[in-house]
């Protein structure tokens, strides 16, 4: 479960999730068509709402919903916490220091700094925040 969350936290502190998001949505925009022999052949009564069509891909998917609901709510526990927290969960998670570096840096005792990111997880555990 720790390793599920930890890797959930990375995803989220480096951007990964940002980019899973942009990329289903890049994915929705431009499907993979096959190719057609008849696609110079236009009926002349067709009529295509290709804005709308879009727009109603990324609203009705399901998997671009789920992410950016994670998203959403790894953002606001993260900001229930002080500046000190979130320095040591970017130190941690973003640029993946060790806790002794951690504990130079930042001033803070290694055991404070893994109290503090398990109080997190146990947040994302709480609030049954589940990444596949």
């Amino acid at each position: 479960m720790a390793d599920k969350l930890d890797k959930l936290l990375t995803d989220y502190f480096t951007g990964r999730l940002d980019i899973l998001i942009k990329q289903r949505e890049q994915e929705l925009r431009n499907p993979k068509r096959p190719e057609d022999l008849n696609k110079d052949i236009k009926a002349a009564n067709s009529y295509s709402n290709a804005v709308e069509n879009i727009l109603m891909k990324l609203e009705d998917d399901d998997t671009l919903q789920q992410l950016e609901n994670l998203r959403g709510q790894i953002k606001a526990l993260v900001d229930m916490f002080d500046d000190q927290h979130k320095q040591v969960y970017f130190a941690r998670y973003r640029n993946k220091l060790s806790w002794k570096t951690i504990e130079w840096t930042y001033f803070v005792d290694e055991r404070t700094g893994r109290r503090w990111c398990n109080e997190l997880k146990i947040l994302l555990s709480e609030y049954n925040i589940i990444y596949y």
